[in-house]
């Protein structure tokens, strides 16, 4: 050990071992102390007789070892740490391969030149296609080529080159091995006999029209036999492994066999199931239609039943040199240990060297007196009370021992801990991600989140950073974890808004969507501020504060959000007074419901609300009011209805001086005139995009109508109608949801119809995590339908539901962007990429063709009888 090199983890807790002088005049007082209280007892006789001294070498004794223990606990509290180098290790890994065959086997007769396909193709052009499409998208599987026509051929054995297979699909040719003939019975027999010894799952691609030279000369019995016959080797219980994919090519309609003439007269070829409807009817087996599916679905189908029935073999071991980090080596054990044996010895030395037995000449004062005596030293201490030794064993399994691994990988955290101190925010926040993708309890992706978080406000990202701190919020968290997490995310919603409101202001925005996004941000960040301020609080009171003291931070943050608040009125009826001038009495119903949601975001922006800006609204409503007595429908009336009774409630709050309750009833007016233009919008309904954004929106209200009521005080009793407001609303969402769901199914066909080989949106994707958080979504109504429903978990269910879908609608709008605005560039260089690529891709086909003409003058794996002279050639 270098004393030099020795170095500290925490040197902070240094300042700790200034508690040393404490402790010694601690002892120092208590000594004086005894000393003056014995003195008023040692004059009498019977107690001089009775008491021991404390023996003073001894007690100074223990107070020196009571520092000793002191400073040796701080300087392992400091963990200190030496001799820095670098830990190479060999580590035995096995190796896998993917225990799957997949056989490829092509008809290469001569009736697979017909173009009888969709667009003029032929059929061994879409059979080539299909192949190299399932080759392209295996991952780690075996494939094997087979060619056939009276003859069986294997091009390319068991491998998993799959450049090499692909460009060999491409060599196949009509009579490939100049044979003619069409014989599958015989192909199946090869493939059956050379892998029958095999236990290794496979799956069978056959592609073929189904035509047979010798089925086509059989009738009756016979032809059946035959059949029977080329099924009967896949039905035994030893291919139960086994799988067949049948590709079936051609059409009903068919088409001439080119260069192909019989007995002077061009061949007709058509589509023959007679042998491949048998063969797929066996368990597992399936023929795809090729005009009910396109090549890419069913190559993706074939490849999706492989994954499903993977297994895995081991090929061997190989050993891996790693090297670490750079580490240390640990001292905290010393002091520690020190300190134990310090403390052992503090416990186990007396307090005096003498001890006696006292025998009472006088009987009946001997029980008095010791009790006296025993009460007397136990109060001052001379005595240990039995309860202190315990005291001391509680602590130390309390403090003595610190939490050395936080997660199961803990050098990954603290290496993305370590690139976060050294301002290295890109790769710490990769550390983390990874992290979330490992089995984590709950509060530990928490930790995860609230570091994402901080790494993402760093980096000035802050919608990503307001979505981690949602996640990372705890229902039940420690008040200075709650204070920390609240005031974080107000401030990336302020940062957030800020940097909206400058976008707006540089670009002079003409979209009201610009100026809906920050009235949104706006709203919710005067609860985020209420919801810190109470969390502020909360932590005061936990540490023993009489009365609560409003944070500077928060002032601040409040501060700023009231100058933004003020730029966005400005801005917006700078907008507004752009637009035409709009009279309930002379303009549409759905014009004037606008307008009137309109007035709502400028009273609801303001904190707090004000009782002029809801005496506005109400002459606003009544004016629409009167216009729908003599035109619209029963429904919309009705709901109208709701809308003004909401805001007479807030108005009646608000004068009773209960503003956050006033808030609550003027938000849900909001939201019914929200929800009843969009009902009279069907052009809403008819884009996933736009329907998604209402979900979003409608979920966000109905997040901010819990937090609110959350912040109401316990003593408060809600009225039924306010309560009821988030189940309501959370229902409203759900609703939503589904109507996503059926407006991007019907999207989904409509790309689809329109190009069948790109869709442009990634829709797997997107529904996949709109699913995620639709479920989350429906875990919320159901605990705010239950009686005694946990509105915590509730709120913590709907963050985690907009978070994915914030999620899926990013996506949605990027791929759609994406291919709008590059369709067209693409349509002027796809010619010059396609070009170059041919380019590329001949030079190399050129050289594996040349190595496989090498190849060719060796014999060739060619199994099958010779076809016979009258057997017809295609």
């Amino acid at each position: 050990m270098n004393w030099r090199t020795i170095s500290y983890d925490w040197p902070q807790a240094a300042i700790l071992l200034l508690f040393v002088f404490v402790i010694g005049w601690t002892f120092f007082a208590l000594s004086r102390y005894r000393r003056n209280k014995l003195n008023h007892f040692f004059g009498d006789a019977h107690l001089s007789l009775m008491l021991v001294k404390r023996e003073p070498g001894l007690y100074w004794t223990k107070v020196v070892l009571c520092c000793i223990v002191w400073t040796l606990g701080v300087i392992a509290l400091m963990q200190p740490k030496g001799n820095e180098h670098y830990l190479t290790r060999t580590k035995v890994h096995a190796t896998y391969r993917k225990a799957h065959d997949v056989i490829l086997l092509m008809d290469a007769s001569a009736s697979m030149g017909v173009g009888d396909l969709t667009g003029g193709r032929t059929r061994d052009q879409v059979a080539k296609e299909i192949a190299d499409l399932i080759v392209s998208k295996l991952n780690g599987e075996s494939v094997t080529l087979w060619a056939f026509t009276s003859v069986t051929m294997q091009l390319v054995p068991l491998t998993t080159d799959y450049l090499f297979t692909r460009l060999m699909i491409r060599q196949v040719e009509i009579n490939e091995g100049e044979t003619a003939g069409t014989n599958i019975q015989q192909a199946l027999e090869v493939i059956k006999k050379q892998y029958e010894e095999d236990q290794i799952p496979k799956t069978l691609v056959l592609l073929t029209d189904g035509g047979d030279t010798q089925l086509e000369t059989l009738q009756g019995s016979a032809r059946t036999e035959y059949i029977e016959k080329t099924i009967h080797p896949f039905t035994l219980p030893e291919k139960q492994n086994w799988r067949i994919k049948i590709v079936a090519l051609g059409s009903t309609t068919g088409g001439v066999v080119p260069q192909v003439q019989f007995q002077g007269q061009s061949v007709k070829s058509t589509l023959d199931l007679s042998l491949l409807e048998p063969l797929s009817q066996i368990n597992g087996n399936h023929l795809f239609d090729i005009d009910k599916m396109t090549s890419m679905q069913i190559a993706q189908e074939i490849v999706d039943d492989v994954s499903k029935r993977m297994d895995y073999a081991k090929e061997g071991d190989f050993n891996q040199q790693e090297e670490s980090d750079h580490i240390y080596d640990l001292y905290f054990q010393i002091p520690l240990g020190i300190a134990l044996v310090a403390l052992a010895l503090f416990l186990l030395i007396p307090d005096s060297k003498q001890r006696r037995k006292i025998k009472m000449k006088v009987e009946g004062t001997k029980s008095t007196a010791l009790s006296a005596g025993a009460q007397l030293a136990s109060s001052l201490g001379i005595i240990p009370k039995p309860s202190q030794t315990s005291l001391l064993i509680i602590g130390m399994l309390l403090f003595g021992f610190p939490q050395t691994h936080l997660f199961g990988d803990d050098s990954v955290v603290q290496q993305a801990k370590r690139y976060f101190e050294a301002g290295d925010y890109d790769r710490a926040e990769q550390l983390y991600q990874s992290q979330l993708n490992q089995p984590l309890s709950d509060w530990q992706q928490r930790i995860l989140h609230y570091n994402l978080a901080t790494v993402m406000m760093i980096k000035k990202e802050w919608n990503k950073a307001l979505s981690q701190y949602l996640l990372a919020d705890y229902p039940t968290g420690l008040p200075l974890l709650q204070q920390r997490l609240t005031n974080n995310v107000a401030l990336a919603r302020l940062m957030l808004a800020k940097e909206s409101i400058e976008a707006v202001d540089s670009q002079k925005a003409k979209n009201p969507t610009a100026y809906l996004e920050i009235f949104t941000l706006l709203e919710d960040m005067i609860i985020d501020i209420k919801v810190a301020k109470q969390a502020n609080c909360n932590l005061q009171y936990a540490e023993g504060a009489s009365e609560c003291v409003e944070s500077e931070e928060i002032q601040n943050i409040e501060k700023q959000a009231k100058e933004i608040s003020m730029l966005w009125i400005n801005f917006f009826e700078g907008y507004r007074s752009q637009l035409p001038q709009i009279h309930p009495d002379k303009n549409s119903l759905m014009e004037s419901l606008e307008q009137l949601a309109n007035d709502y975001r400028l009273v609801l922006i303001q904190e707090p609300i004000l009782e002029s800006g809801l005496t506005l609204l109400g002459q606003h409503q009544d004016q629409i009011s009167e216009v729908m007595k003599e035109s619209g429908s029963t429904e919309v009336k009705s709901r109208f209805d709701l809308t003004q009774e909401r805001l007479k409630n807030g108005r009646n709050q608000l004068s009773e001086s209960h503003l956050l309750l006033a808030r609550i009833y003027v938000d849900a007016a909001y939201d019914s005139i929200v929800l009843l233009i969009q009902s009279l919008s069907p052009l809403l309904k008819t884009h996933a995009e736009n329907v998604l954004e209402q979900t979003i929106d409608q979920q966000r209200l109905a997040l901010r109508m819990i937090r609110m009521q959350e912040l109401i005080d316990d003593d408060v009793v809600l009225p039924a109608d306010l309560r009821a407001f988030p189940v309501r609303m959370q229902i409203e969402v759900i609703r939503l949801a589904d109507e996503f769901l059926k407006v991007a199914v019907v999207e989904q066909k409509s790309e689809f119809k329109n190009d069948q080989l790109e869709v442009k949106r990634p829709w797997e994707e997107v529904i996949s995590l709109f699913i995620t958080g639709r479920e989350f979504a429906m875990q919320a109504q159901s605990n705010l339908k239950t009686p005694t429903r946990d509105s915590s978990t509730a709120r913590t269910l709907e963050e985690r539901a907009l978070y994915y879908w914030i999620e899926a609608l990013s996506k949605l709008k990027t791929q759609s962007s994406s291919a709008t605005s590059s369709q067209a560039e693409s349509s002027n260089s796809t010619q010059k990429q396609s070009q170059q690529q041919n380019a590329q891709f001949n030079n190399t086909a050129r050289l594996l063709q040349e190595m496989e003409n090498e190849d060719k003058s060796k014999p060739l794996l060619k199994i099958g009888p010779e076809p016979r002279g009258d057997e017809r050639p295609w």
